[in-house]
């Protein structure tokens, strides 16, 4: 009689580490982890048209959309003042004055 209780407190546990140990690794691994989730931003190239001085220039860019906030971004890269730069510009509606989007 001792000795199955025994057994069968020692099986108890096993499995009770073994639910520790597994929960422990799927807490770990949780997207809270993560600073973002997969697939939530998407890239793409387009073209687009740039006015100015009654002038058009046909562009060709790359921007990133949230899909979840349906905010956009605009690759840029260049020089300024000097000095090489490469970013993520906001696309706002204050640079959309034809009400397009």
């Amino acid at each position: 009689m001792k000795k199955t209780i025994i057994i069968f407190l020692a099986a108890v546990m096993v499995c009770l580490t073994g639910v520790l140990a597994f929960s422990d690794v799927k807490r770990s691994n949780t997207t809270a982890d993560q600073p973002t989730e997969i697939g939530r931003f998407v890239l793409f190239q387009g073209n687009y048209v740039v006015v100015s001085e009654g002038q058009h220039w046909n562009q060709l860019g790359v921007f990133k959309i949230d899909t979840i906030t349906g905010k956009t971004w605009k690759y840029a890269s260049g020089m300024s003042d000097g000095k090489l730069y490469d970013k993520w510009c906001l696309i706002s509606d204050l640079n959309d004055p034809l009400g397009i989007r």
